[in-house]
């Protein structure tokens, strides 16, 4: 299990190896010295004297050993390649969990694919293994998260130089007017340590200033050092000599100060508690251990909140007879200081692995755990209690978390604006690799919008003039919740609210009516919801006539230059009824025929026809009308309608008219009602 007190790893700087020439010391003394240093955490140096006693013995259990400690300082890459040699030279399959951990560390490394492949591989071989239960978790996180999106697109970016440096920091919260508070070494370089002395600088909480606060020569704009002034450590009697100091918040009436307080022994954390502080003549008074959620376990992480309508405390601790490892917890406020029984929010939020760094604002619980199904690492979860019970937590998705440890979600601006803090890679400034330590950083998130882009579409044009009624359905009913019309445009901007069901009618005079369902419920990212009302032109029934099966029917609209077999742009204006007509009867079969003037050649006539018919015939097939119901047929110059046969002569317009396209139906309705300005010629509706 991973003590998160202060969010980063602590590097200390190697004194050991300037005794003597690493080539003069026995292997023995190296391998005691790396020893020694691992048991007080000094884990850098326990590194480099393992990596020296390696290049001269080979010996597999140090390679893993070196592994193991890249993994513990979160150093991925090389944690990857150590555990990578073992599985290469391991030929007696004596460290069969060097395949796991190399698996483990590909997920951390964002190559999922691999990292399925070891693991799976591990369980193939070893499905009995202590790991078994971890290794499970790997694969069922993985698919899980495999297509996981970026929910509400979230811009995650470091919280600046002024406030991170390359040891780490960690626990960010603001006061109410606007001061960052948040834990740090605030150290660039390694921090010495030695067995007699222990280390020389410990973890603390510090409070910066917004720089748009500052006065006189403090005042600055924003740059690389990012919104806040450097920070200032808070007073002694928070900041203890001897002791790391963990993650912060504040009482309600920002006049209570919690925090944790880490005793350590030597080099390796001996308890971790949580203390408070009463602000009293413009500061902090002297710090005292909480009642009621402190023992013989590590508490930590206290955050402030309410349940049932009265005021808690949420922490995390490892106390006795939770889920397994740290567990979320609540104890009911009594006074400052003093909190009632500690109570297991239970398996709904706790698993048998870690659950920290909770964060609890209106109804909605926000914490990070190894347990849930993750990218990788600790991941940001979040979930609602509905007051008596929470909800499965939901992973807050990518951008919130990444690949690495991700935790101490805090949000302000009604949860479109707050911190994370992580190791990730992208912005981090680790002393050690690219993933040691955390980093705070910023998160701004998009507010979700929704709207509807409604367009009015008659037989593929656009068409002005529409009607848009917009209803909200409730319980059953449905409401008018706006009209909109515009007599210039025919494609209209719909803003919707969330969390709502709607139901879309559009129309127009002389028009069928279209509609659509929108659902704007639970929503998580904005989205604009497009549809294209298609509407038929409607006539009265004094405006058709009645047709029969195998009567030609006239598209008196459909015509052809001459010596041409293109659609015109007018023609397809009955080629669109005609493909309603073969919609609305899919049992159809129509013989699509076309004629010539008596122009030219009888022959030549002939061929040129039949190629109209064919052009016609491709123009509904095109649109999705199936080719065998379609017989298309040339006629050439034999069937005139008019006094311009051979050798008359006669107007263009005169001409035109043999030049058209007629159908028949060869089979499916014996009889159709069909508009007469399709037979006799029209104007068509307006399109203004």
């Amino acid at each position: 299990m991973r003590l998160f007190f202060i969010g980063a790893m602590v590097f200390l700087f190697p004194l050991l190896l300037a005794a003597q020439p690493l080539t003069e010391i026995p292997i023995p003394y190296m391998l005691e010295a790396a020893e020694e240093a691992e048991i007080a955490r000094d884990l850098l140096t326990a590194i480099e004297w393992y990596e020296k006693v390696y290049d001269e013995t080979r010996d597999l259990s140090l390679a893993f050993k070196i592994g193991t400690l890249h993994r513990d300082l979160r150093d991925y890459l090389k944690a990857e390649r150590w555990f990578g040699r073992v599985v290469s030279r391991d030929k007696q399959k004596l460290f069969p969990t060097a395949l796991f951990y190399q698996g483990w560390m590909n997920q951390y490394l964002e190559d999922n694919k691999k990292a399925v492949e070891l693991v799976g591989s591990f369980l193939n071989e070893y499905p009995d293994s202590e790991e078994k239960e971890r290794a499970l978790w790997i694969l069922r996180s993985i698919k899980e998260t495999w297509d996981m999106p970026d929910y509400g697109n979230v811009k995650v970016e470091s919280i600046g130089t002024n406030i991170n440096t390359p040891l780490g920091e960690s626990s960010p919260f603001l006061d109410a007017e606007g001061h960052l508070y948040y834990t740090s070494f605030n150290e660039e370089e390694p921090i010495p340590y030695t067995d007699e002395e222990g280390i020389e600088k410990f973890f603390l909480l510090y409070k910066a200033t917004p720089v748009n606060q500052g006065e006189g020569k403090r005042a600055r704009k924003k740059g690389r050092g990012g919104d806040w002034e450097k920070g200032e450590a808070l007073n002694n009697y928070v900041n203890r000599e001897g002791y790391h100091i963990g993650s912060g918040t504040l009482s309600r009436d920002e006049k209570v100060l919690y925090f944790t307080r880490v005793e350590l022994l030597g080099n390796v954390p001996l308890n971790s508690k949580i203390y408070y502080s009463v602000f009293d003549k413009g500061d902090w008074g002297p710090a005292a251990e909480a009642v009621g959620i402190n023992g013989d376990f590590f508490s930590k992480h206290p955050q402030m909140g309410e349940l049932f309508g009265e005021e808690v405390i949420f922490f995390s601790s490892d106390m006795p007879g939770g889920e397994g490892g740290f567990d979320l917890y609540y104890a009911p406020f009594i006074e400052d200081g003093k909190f009632g029984l500690p109570v297991n929010l239970g398996p709904v939020i706790n698993t048998s692995f870690d659950e920290v760094t909770p964060y609890y604002s209106e109804g909605t619980l926000h914490f990070s755990s190894d347990g849930w199904p993750s990218l990788g690492g600790f991941d940001i979860f979040s979930s609602l209690w509905d007051g008596s019970k929470w909800s499965v937590p939901e992973n807050m998705g990518r951008g919130f978390n990444s690949a690495a440890d991700d935790l101490f979600f805090y949000y302000s601006e009604q949860g479109f604006k707050g911190f994370v803090v992580s190791n990730r890679q992208e912005g981090n400034r680790s002393a050690q690799g690219k993933t040691c330590c955390d980093d705070i950083f910023v998160f701004e998130k998009e507010k979700t919008k929704a709207d509807l882009l409604a367009s009015f579409v008659y037989r593929g044009k656009p068409l002005n003039g529409g009607v848009v009624e917009i209803y909200v359905l409730e319980r059953g009913e449905q409401n008018l919740y706006k009209t909109i019309t515009s007599p210039d445009s025919a494609q209209y901007s719909i803003p919707l609210e969330l969390e709502k069901e709607y139901k879309i009618i559009a129309y127009r005079n002389d028009f069928s009516r279209d509609s659509v369902f929108v659902n704007t419920l639970e929503l998580k990212r904005s989205q604009t919801f497009k549809k294209d009302f298609n509407l038929r032109y409607t006539k009265k029934r004094s405006d058709v006539e009645i047709v029969k099966i195998n009567e030609p029917i006239r598209l008196s609209n459909i015509y052809y230059d001459y010596d041409d077999d293109k659609i015109l742009l007018d023609a397809e204006e009955d080629l669109f009824y005609l493909l309603e007509l073969m919609e609305i009867h899919p049992d159809m079969v129509i013989e699509l025929s076309s004629h010539t003037d008596a122009r030219g050649r009888d022959e030549y006539n002939l061929e040129l026809s039949q190629r109209r018919a064919n052009s016609a015939k491709s123009w509904l097939v095109n649109k999705g009308i199936l080719d065998e119901r379609i017989v298309p047929k040339g006629y050439g110059e034999q069937q005139i309608l008019n006094h311009c046969v051979n050798d008359v002569k006669c107007s263009e317009e005169e001409h035109r008219l043999n030049r058209r396209t007629e159908f028949k139906i060869l089979q499916g309705p014996t009889s159709l009602e069909i508009e007469k300005e399709v037979i006799r010629g029209r104007k068509g509706p307006s399109r203004k």
